[in-house]
């Protein structure tokens, strides 16, 4: 059995409703087309689940957003921090809930949040350094980034014995690990899960977040590969110099429609330093 009939044998065990429930990806329609509806709106709409406004006022409220104070309500948000930023802050909340079943240890849930916002923010910074034409817009590459892991949410909340197969398997970058072990790996299981939802257009490039063979001419396949990979680093070494020298342009190159170079990443790397992203996630 070849990995993508894997992959559908693993979505095949699993109750449908239980999938689709994993993401509101309702709440990607409604983040997605914000701008053409009222805050009244929005907030009648985000307040029918309780639950979720809890999410997106901790969110709010966290140090990395810096508010000088209380924010007590959606109304109150959207109006202080404008429509793009409740966006962001609409997304991550969908991830945050999407991990409340997975079986995950503190500090591993802490590194698989951080590493997808990580990777979703350089997407979003880097998004002007991109000069082909793109179907997918700014935030829309934020979203993403956030959800090029999904299929490790997915894996860790429907294989009971995923982390005594492999013990590393959050933090692990070797996929070819993934399917020695498994048959499947996160890539190709997140990639189908977006075409499941109806989000057909992020199918490829989940499912080739981690290929270095892709065609050149995929700027989007090559973005989100090399926010991916600076997004690890960061996480996995103390310094921007040290994580410079571990990435290897010749192994992932870039293409003529993507101008960002080494000082563009260090710039990068220190905004990302003075930024408390643990707060999103506590």
């Amino acid at each position: 059995m070849n990995p993508e009939q894997k992959v559908k044998e693993f979505f095949k065990n699993i109750d449908e409703n239980k999938v689709l429930k994993l993401l509101n990806y309702k709440l990607i329609d409604l983040a997605n087309n914000i701008d053409y509806l009222s805050v009244d709106e929005i907030v009648k709409y985000l307040s029918t689940d309780v639950n979720l406004v809890s999410k997106i006022l901790k969110i709010v409220n966290s140090p990395f957003w810096g508010l000088k104070y209380n924010v007590t309500s959606i109304k109150q948000a959207i109006v202080l921090l404008g429509r793009d930023e409740i966006k962001r802050i609409i997304y991550t909340s969908m991830l945050i809930a999407s991990s409340d079943n997975a079986n995950l240890e503190k500090e591993d849930r802490l590194f698989l949040l951080k590493h997808s916002f990580i990777t979703a923010e350089l997407n979003r910074i880097f998004y002007k350094d991109v000069d082909a034409y793109t179907i997918f817009f700014k935030n829309e590459l934020f979203l993403l980034g956030l959800l090029h892991d999904i299929g490790k949410i997915l894996m860790l909340t429907y294989i009971p014995n995923l982390k005594e197969l492999i013990p590393e398997f959050v933090q692990n970058k070797d996929i070819t690990l993934e399917r020695e072990k498994l048959g499947l790996d996160h890539a190709l299981v997140g990639g189908f899960f977006m075409r499941i939802i109806g989000y057909p257009n992020y199918e490829e490039v989940i499912k080739n977040h981690h290929s270095t063979k892709v065609d050149q001419s995929s700027t989007i396949y090559r973005l989100l590969g090399l926010s991916d990979l600076i997004s690890y680093l960061f996480l996995t070494n103390e310094s921007s110099n040290e994580l410079i020298d571990k990435l290897d342009f010749e192994e992932w190159p870039l293409n003529e429609y993507i101008s960002i170079n080494k000082d563009k990443i260090l710039e990068t790397i220190s905004e990302l330093y003075m930024l408390n992203i643990d707060s999103l996630f506590e």
